[in-house]
């Protein structure tokens, strides 16, 4: 059994969609440390078609030639031949020609990564995307689903999951992102992320109840 996209969130044709892909897409976003990757795991885990885009930039990463790139762009950022991702991730947010150059790289190889876990079967996407409002991507999904928090909430979940970051770096990261109430006003659908791991996953239950229909394929 698969789950499919009701007919009536189909909105974009494919060359409409993002990569001019077939697969009907469902954006699930928010802002960092808002929950976005909890709610992703469990449509995974309902056997929905999930791409993370985080997890592409990584694979991105692990080209020898991106390292050759970041070496050019950002040489500080290399350590014994290796990534230092650490100090990527403070230049990023601090240096703006350097975050224009890598973001121009990562986003050109963005596409080739995506295709490569897209299905041929006309089964959804669902797309953990967290700057699917900042590059401007959401008029090219069918859905759009906000994982929300409030700001001070964010950024308790960040310091504790991410010990190896300053509280000030974090800050600079949150600063950089639209607000979540503007991210509210554009959803199709918000997940209200500040109860319970049990209130997040009823109203994740709740959701895919509301989108999808079983069907063999």
């Amino acid at each position: 059994m698969k789950l499919l996209l009701n007919d009536q969130f189909i909105k974009l044709s494919k060359t409409e969609r993002l990569h001019q892909i077939d697969n009907p897409i469902v954006a699930i976003t928010g802002n960092i440390g808002g929950g976005k990757s909890t709610v992703s795991s469990f449509f995974a885990k309902s056997g929905l078609n999930v791409i993370n885009a985080d997890s592409l930039i990584h694979k991105i990463y692990e080209d020898p030639k991106t390292k050759r790139f970041v070496k050019e762009v950002c040489p500080e950022a290399i350590n014994q031949d290796k990534i230092d991702f650490p100090v990527l991730r403070k230049v990023f947010f601090r240096d703006q020609a350097i975050k224009s150059k890598l973001e121009q790289y990562l986003y050109q190889e963005i596409p080739t990564y995506f295709k490569k876990q897209v299905p041929n079967k006309f089964i959804p996407i669902i797309y953990d995307v967290p700057l699917l409002f900042e590059k401007e991507l959401h008029h090219m999904v069918d859905f759009i689903i906000v994982v929300a928090t409030d700001e001070d909430t964010q950024l308790t979940r960040l310091l504790q999951r991410d010990q190896l970051s300053e509280e000030e770096t974090l800050k600079a990261i949150i600063k950089q992102q639209i607000p979540n109430d503007q991210k509210r006003n554009q959803a199709d659908l918000i997940i209200e992320n500040t109860g319970s791991l049990k209130e997040l996953e009823e109203q994740c239950h709740n959701a895919i109840k509301l989108l999808f229909k079983n069907k063999n394929i």
